[in-house]
């Protein structure tokens, strides 16, 4: 409804624009006429042609025009109707975008003005030279200006500036523009040099841009610049950042300005420091700057930083000057032009873009873009930055919300007030970000990130309270009763409906929340509605009666009495939601399971089919949430009983698909919209068939972890994840579709986690089993997020998990996660069971790779304990422990060496680097012990026992006790078992002074207590426990 009223404003304000410019143009040509008394036909054509194609007719931007009109009606609700709206719009429209899109004069200082140098004001000037002149004795060259008539003054020029000394002829009238100078005080009419000069030059000046600037940014090489090769680039100065402390050692702050090369479609920075940032106030954005042997630095390939020193030169050619120009066409039509200023394929500043950007055509590289989107997803607070240097100590605020569109979705990252803004507002509220920025990140992918320093804004669509006095709104909108109550019995997920009903009366209801239920009718039926919020005290103060503060208790009293019957038969625009399907799988979503049962309850008897599907989806929920379907149970058989009952369920879906009705419309303009049951049956039917395929999933990783086939599940589960995302089930039913997607993303991650763990791949291990904390992470803030009548309160407060650190020992950091398990909380089964999953994961690849994390934990200040300390299961502790009381001399990990896989003893190694597989006794690496030394000395005898006593390769899920081998030569006891396919616990006694018979109970208990934590066997059986 939003976009439609933003396309009507802008079809309007639009025309009403254009059709001012040609009356304007019209006088002006008239005035002529009247002197000259002709017009040719030609010149008629020419001022018909220039009405369309000036900047000034250019099509109002939707992105512009849809952030100011939710302010409008967001922050200024009061006495707005469409003949004041529509005229502010066009004021600031006129306002606002001329200086953007044309570009407009700078304001110089008189020449008056200048005086000699000092610290306190900066004034920047535009002056003529007349002519220039150079000193033999110093070899300094002046340039020469008239002001105030006949009078003169020399400067003089910077160095740098010498090699252009033919720009400076008589008559050429060049200008140049400078600050950060004043006049001598021997002479008062000399201006002292500058390195804050700028030359103008004008489109006359082409020739000399090309051949002056020929360099290309696509051409550039660094090598070639460190040999002393100079580069000139022609660029596009798109955007001026606010003043930041300086990156760069020996300057305090400084200014980046984003430019585009001309030449290419590639981007650079030009970088002014401290005083050189005065340089701002003499060209803006959207003028061409022309920079000669800048410094440059390559952050990575295309990544250019330019920076101005004492040899740069900067030109400029004003964008305001080159539209004057008479051949203005010319450059506008011509792509290969370095004048071009109206190529879209150089444009990065997108405040005025003219056409609405949807997800799936966002730019891939942009500032002040702007989206409008409804809210799929709120993320807790990442407090992810802890960067002393950058950041002085302070946590910045982080949160990722998901939008999205008709086209699809996409997350945004919003840092700071503008996240906390966001993170008071409801999944399902409507909003406009403008002032985003999109880049592409390291892997190709398209980031959309929003700050405050970027001029970020975001206005919530759905709280303005303006709408319902807008007529164009109501015309398109308004929605009668009779539909509103068919859709209400057919019970879809709709949001809300603008309707013009008068009131029949009203019912107090005596309970703790003293509701009102309004009765509303209009010539097509009539409803009930409850008043939310401020509703009720809107309807007495329309009366225009009541100016006194209305309190609850003030209300209840009004209605109470008999002058209140002056509200019967009053007419007014009202916003009616019906929200009981949607708070029914609001509900589901959050595993609230008695106020799902009470939403199909409350289902009109007329709509039998509805409910009974609601009502066996509730059940079917129940039971796969708590995995009971994994469990056997006497005289049921497990493999039928949850996907029979989930069958049950879409067969009856199928059937209120038959009996439903053709097809609910309702008046929607001229769009004629259609919201139909068949869009529920079909969502419902992708529903249940994903959620069988679950069910199968979930029973088949027993069977598959019997055999260690990680990858099969991942391919089970990949193609079920696919059709959850395209059928968009996260847009259609909330937070139950989030769920399923969620769910199937960190089973996959985790499995997929598992497989580098087993491989001994840290990059991949650490990847995924972030990814899949995230997504839990975000899940559980989905649901707790969920706002509706019926929600369970809770007297605890989830402890969030917390973000990853920059180290990476704290990327499983989680405040204890087991305090979420062990503790009775809210969550099912399935997900307490993905936690302990994850935990078992996390704890298992610290120990494989303890000793890559310990590295970077003592660079951060850590220490052993504090690694350990970030985990639930502390296997080195549980070692450690052990060993005391025991006296084993080694308890380490061996990791057996394959062909097909890759080892690094670092578990990663840099791109380039030639693989050299480990051969003979290196091919039985240790990648852990306690005590820290490795028993080398033992590795020939294990191997040998390893080949010998384990042929067939048995981890814990197979084999119930571990290898046990005493050489009676020494005195050494061997204790081993396989935890994966790679890798084998094995514990060594050295020398013992009497032969044990048997091997140690006590060792042969620790050993297999250890290997099933390790194995992840504990983890798995528990599905079928």
């Amino acid at each position: 409804m939003f976009e439609q009223l933003v396309d009507d404003y802008r079809c309007m304000i639009s025309n009403n624009v254009l059709e001012l410019f040609k009356k304007r143009q019209a006088n002006l040509s008239l005035q002529e006429d009247n002197k000259e008394n002709i017009i040719p036909k030609a010149k008629m054509g020419d001022m018909k042609e220039n009405a369309n194609e000036d900047p000034e007719t250019d099509p109002l931007s939707w992105g512009w025009l849809s952030a100011r009109m939710a302010e409008i009606y967001v922050y200024c609700p009061q006495g707005q109707n469409e003949l004041l709206s529509l005229s502010e719009l066009e004021t600031r429209w006129k306002a606002e975008s001329a200086d953007e899109r044309i570009g407009i004069a700078k304001n110089f200082c008189l020449m008056d003005s200048l005086c000699f140098p000092n610290n306190t004001e900066v004034r920047s000037y535009e002056l003529i030279v007349v002519k220039s002149r150079r000193s033999q004795k110093l070899g300094t060259i002046y340039i020469l200006f008239y002001y105030a008539k006949s009078k003169t003054v020399d400067m003089i020029l910077d160095q740098r500036f010498i090699k252009y000394e033919h720009l400076f002829k008589e008559k050429v009238n060049r200008r140049v523009r400078f600050n950060r100078s004043g006049l001598s005080r021997r002479n008062s009419r000399l201006i002292l040099q500058t390195e804050n000069l700028i030359i103008i030059l004008t489109s006359a000046d082409e020739s000399f841009i090309e051949r002056e600037f020929p360099s290309s940014i696509s051409e550039f090489s660094i090598t070639d610049f460190y040999k002393g090769r100079v580069y000139n680039f022609w660029t596009r100065v798109v955007h001026i950042e606010n003043e930041e402390p300086a990156n760069y050692p020996g300057f305090y702050k400084q200014i980046r300005i984003n430019l585009r090369d001309m030449s290419s479609s590639m981007t650079a920075t030009l970088i002014l420091f401290d005083l050189q940032m005065n340089m701002i106030d003499l060209f803006k954005m959207g003028d061409f700057l022309g920079i000669h042997m800048p410094y440059i630095e390559e952050r990575s390939p295309g990544d250019l930083v330019f920076m101005y020193t004492d040899c740069t030169t900067l030109f400029c050619l004003p964008l305001s000057e080159l539209i004057k120009d008479p051949n203005v066409k010319k450059f506008k039509n011509d792509p290969k032009s370095k004048l071009n200023f109206q190529d879209k394929s150089y444009l990065v500043d997108y405040k005025f873009h003219a056409d609405r950007f949807y997800i799936n055509n966002m730019p891939l590289q942009g500032i002040n873009v702007t989206l409008f989107g409804r809210i799929d997803s709120i993320s807790e607070n990442d407090l992810l930055f802890k960067c002393k240097q950058e950041y002085n100590g302070c946590s910045i605020d982080m949160y990722v919300i998901k939008i999205s569109d008709k086209t699809g979705g996409t997350n945004v990252t919003l840092w700071g007030s503008i996240g906390r803004t966001t993170s008071q507002y409801y999944i399902g509220q409507y909003i406009v970000l403008e002032g985003l920025r999109t880049f592409k990140d390291m892997n190709g992918l398209t980031e959309v990130v929003g700050d405050v320093s970027y001029g970020t804004l975001i206005y919530n669509v759905s709280l303005a309270t303006g709408w319902l006095a807008t007529n164009t709104l109501r015309r398109h909108l308004h929605v009668p009763l009779k539909n509103i109550i068919k859709l209400s019995n057919s019970a879809l997920y709709v949001d809300h409906f603008i309707t013009h009903v008068s009131i029949a009366g009203w019912n107090i209801k005596n309970d703790s929340k003293s509701i009102i239920i309004w009765h509303l009718q209009d010539n097509t039926g009539e409803i009930l509605a409850e008043a939310v919020g401020s509703v009720s005290e809107d309807i007495l103060r329309s009366t225009g009666h009541y100016h006194q503060k209305l309190t609850k208790p003030l209300i209840r009293s009004i209605l109470g009495n008999s002058q209140s019957t002056i509200l019967k038969g009053k007419w007014l625009w009202c916003c009616l939601s019906f929200l009981l399907i949607k708070e029914y799988f609001q509900a589901l979503g959050c595993f609230d399971f008695g106020t799902a049962t009470k939403c199909f309850n409350k289902i009109p008897k007329s709509n039998v089919q509805l409910g009974s599907i609601l009502q066996t989806l509730t059940k079917c929920e129940q039971s796969y949430t708590s995995l009971d379907y994994l469990k056997t149970k006497l005289f049921r058989r497990k493999e039928d009983y949850l996907y029979a009952l989930y069958t049950e369920a879409l067969n009856l879906v199928k059937n209120l698909y038959k009996l439903s009705s053709s097809t609910i419309t309702f008046n929607n303009g001229n769009n004629g919209e259609q919201l139909d049951v068949d869009d529920l049956c079909k969502t419902l039917q992708d529903f249940i068939e994903i959620r069988q395929s679950q069910i199968v999933i979930y029973r088949s990783i027993p069977t598959h972890f019997s055999n260690i086939n990680d990858e099969k599940i991942v391919n089970d589960i990949e193609p079920v994840r696919s059709k959850a995302e395209e059928h968009r089930l996260n847009e259609k039913l909330g937070p139950l579709g989030i769920g399923v997607e969620s769910e199937l993303k960190i089973l996959k991650y985790l499995f997929m986690a598992r497989k580098a763990i087993v491989t001994y791949n840290f990059k991949n291990s650490a990847i995924f089993l972030y990814t899949a904390k995230s997504n839990l992470s975000s899940w559980r803030e989905v649901c707790s997020k969920q706002v509706y009548p019926e929600k369970k309160s809770s007297n605890r407060s989830e402890e969030p998990t917390s973000a990853f650190s920059f180290a990476i020992s704290n990327f499983f950091s989680s405040e204890k996660q087991s305090k979420q398990v062990k503790r009775g909380n809210d969550s099912p089964n399935n997900i307490q069971w993905l936690e302990k999953l994850l935990s078992n994961l996390t704890s298992r690849m610290t120990l494989y790779f303890m000793h890559v994390l310990l590295e970077r934990e003592t660079i951060f200040g850590g220490d052993i304990r504090s690694l350990w300390r970030k985990v639930d299961t502390d296997y080195h502790g549980m070692i450690r422990n052990y060993q005391n009381k025991s006296g084993a001399f080694s308890i380490s990990l061996l990791y057996e060496v394959s062909n097909d896989i890759p080892f690094y003893p670092q578990g990663y190694v840099g791109s380039g680097v030639q693989y050299n597989k480990p051969t003979g006794i290196n091919s039985f690496p240790w990648i852990y012990c306690s005590p820290k030394e490795k028993p080398e000395n033992h590795l020939p005898n294990v191997i040998s026992i390893m080949q010998d006593k384990d042929p067939n390769r048995e981890t814990p899920f197979s084999r119930t006790t571990p290898h046990y081998f005493h050489d009676i030569t020494v005195g050494n006891s061997y204790y081993f078992i396989r935890i994966d396919e790679f890798v084998s616990l094995v514990i060594i006694f050295e020398k013992q002074e009497k032969q044990p018979k048997q091997p140690d109970n006590n060792v042969l208990e620790f050993i297999m207590d250890l290997a099933s934590k390790l194995s992840g066997k504990e983890v798995l059986e528990s599905l079928n426990n």
